[in-house]
């Protein structure tokens, strides 16, 4: 593979991250107006919370991405990705929501259940207390095992993408970093890669906003770096739609191992 195969590949690499960049975008979008329904009466429970925390999820992701994209065409480029950072925080959320909710049902103790269910929804104790939160830190601790899988995946299934990043490793002249390329699949690389540039160091201060005279074509290449780092935010929401179908029908699951009011 000669640089110029290289260049074709990534481009072509490309069309097809934005194509399903757009497809994960509007199936969230999609997943956030779906009509809550129940095969039980779900009163008495925490079925309805549960099913709004879900679609509240796909919402701020929504909300987040069309603000992040906003914020590119004014060249904003830091704001953008302090909210694609956040976006990716919401993928971790979400997943790990939906993988303790079903945890929680197999282990068959509805107390416990309710319990770890309040902390994810602000809900209070017995005493009255709001209930400790789930740190974002454990849902991203979530994610990455979930990335890594992932990318296990798209490894072994794939041969072309070892070959592809094996040859951008081979052939330095070529310009591309491979970092950039990584961080472009991988939520976790992602995540890190605009957190250099979200927290205020010499990076995302002195870096960016420094003398608009200095600027130059390093100053200029990080920038589109975070246009694209920014636009992968949105496309990591594929972890999410994968969580959230998968939790489809999870409610009879509840009724099966909990019942129902009507019973």
């Amino acid at each position: 593979m000669n640089v110029s195969d290289i260049h074709k590949a990534l481009e072509g690499t490309e069309e097809l991250r934005s194509w399903r960049l757009n497809n994960v975008y509007s199936e969230i979008k999609e997943w956030g107006q779906r009509p809550i329904k129940f095969t039980s009466d779900p009163r008495g429970s925490q079925l309805f919370s549960i099913e709004e925390m879900k679609r509240s999820f796909c919402r701020r992701f929504i909300d987040l991405a069309d603000s992040a994209s906003r914020l590119l065409e004014e060249d904003r480029v830091v704001s953008a990705a302090i909210l694609a950072r956040a976006q990716i925080e919401t993928v971790g959320m979400a997943a790990f929501f939906v993988h303790e909710v079903s945890r929680m049902t197999r282990k068959g103790n509805l107390e416990r259940f309710e319990k770890r269910v309040d902390q994810f929804l602000g809900g209070r104790t017995e005493d009255g207390e709001i209930a400790k939160r789930v740190h974002v830190m454990d849902a991203l601790r979530h994610l990455d095992k979930l990335d890594h899988k992932y990318m296990e995946y798209l490894w072994e299934k794939y041969p072309a993408i070892r070959a592809f990043i094996s040859a951008l490793e081979e052939v330095q002249s070529t310009g591309l970093e491979i970092q950039d390329l990584v961080s472009r699949i991988s939520a976790m690389r992602n995540y890190d890669t605009l957190s250099e540039f979200v927290h205020p160091n010499a990076l995302g201060t002195f870096f960016i906003f420094g003398q608009p005279e200095d600027s130059g074509p390093a100053e200029e290449g990080a920038k589109e770096l975070l246009r694209r780092m920014t636009g992968g935010a949105t496309w990591q929401g594929h972890h999410m739609i994968t969580a959230l179908n998968a939790s489809v029908g999870w409610s009879d699951e509840y009724f099966q191992q909990f019942g129902s009011a009507t019973e």
